[in-house]
């Protein structure tokens, strides 16, 4: 039997949500589009695990971090799609609340915001908790052409 959720994320609203302290903070301001999508659990494969988020677009192939074991901080990264000016990431918790976002034109950024790993006392948020995370890819005209799965991630 398939379990259906429906997901409606404002990227905008998750920066003005309240920070989930005993999970995550903020550190980024993404757009305002909104991603409203039907996540039908599947049988997830060995190189995608997570659940495949139906919006009609091309994939994008998620990277890393690993599932399980990612650290406190862990690196996001996903393969570049062609067509693609900028990526907007999101994070939630498990009950779908937005807990931090990014958007920018690379395909990997480590928790924060940060381009390459932070000292292990810098500000910020960290993973404390089991979340979910996902990827959309926009085009110049900031057109969404392109999702990932919706892929559990824990410390």
């Amino acid at each position: 039997m398939k379990r259906r959720v429906a997901i409606a994320v404002s990227i905008s609203s998750l920066i003005a949500v309240a920070p989930v302290a005993s999970r995550i903070g903020f550190a980024s301001t993404p757009s305002s589009t909104t991603v409203s999508s039907t996540v039908a659990a599947q049988e997830a494969s060995e190189d995608q695990p997570g659940e495949p988020i139906e919006l009609g677009l091309a994939p994008i192939l998620l990277v890393g971090p690993a599932v399980t074991g990612a650290g406190d901080r862990p690196e996001f990264s996903w393969e570049p799609v062609a067509g693609a000016a900028t990526y907007t990431l999101a994070v939630l918790s498990t009950a779908d609340e937005p807990l931090w976002a990014w958007e920018g034109p690379g395909t990997a950024v480590i928790l924060g915001g940060w381009p390459t790993a932070p000292i292990p006392a810098a500000p910020g948020p960290l993973l404390m908790g089991d979340a979910t995370w996902f990827v959309v890819g926009f085009d110049a005209q900031g057109v969404p052409i392109a999702n990932s799965v919706m892929r559990p991630v824990a410390p």
